[in-house]
């Protein structure tokens, strides 16, 4: 069985899910906050505006398609279990998927945050945890082998 691996899948949906509800900047000094505090599920508003109005910035690009695969594999990978531990090729695409949209989201977070004021709240740093977390299960899948049976010789 592959229950570390759910285990850890189950964590970074979790995580994933704390990402919406947490606040994502947080700022050095109280008086610069805005009024309204932006929660996680506000990106989604700013990707929908994004693919109404595409601008070709390499950075919005790189976050946009990476947020969307990592919600893609976090959301999926702990029902497609079955699949990934039995074919090379669905796990291998699933691994690099997950790199690369954790090497995209997390290079901007740690690399590309460029403002002064304020730096990556909690929501930011759960969506972080995540990634980590997805490409961490992917990691940790045992393949079945042929001769391999489900049945316990206890």
């Amino acid at each position: 069985m592959n229950l570390v691996a759910t285990a850890i899948l189950i964590t970074a949906a979790i995580a994933f899910v704390a990402f919406h509800l947490l606040k994502m900047v947080t700022y050095a000094n109280p008086l610069h906050e805005p009024s309204q505090v932006e929660r996680g599920w506000t990106v989604w508003i700013g990707i929908l505006f994004y693919l109404k109005h595409p601008d070709l910035d390499s950075e919005s690009m790189i976050i946009v398609s990476a947020l969307l695969a990592a919600t893609v594999m976090i959301l999926s990978a702990p029902f497609l279990l079955p699949i990934l531990s039995r074919s090379r090729v669905s796990w291998w695409v699933a691994a690099m998927c997950s790199g690369v949209a954790l090497a995209g989201i997390g290079f901007f977070l740690t690399f590309g945050w460029d403002n002064e004021s304020s730096r990556p709240g909690p929501g930011l740093l759960c969506l972080l945890a995540a990634l980590i977390l997805n490409f961490t299960g992917l990691l940790f899948i045992r393949r079945k082998t042929q001769g391999e049976t489900s049945v316990d010789p206890v």
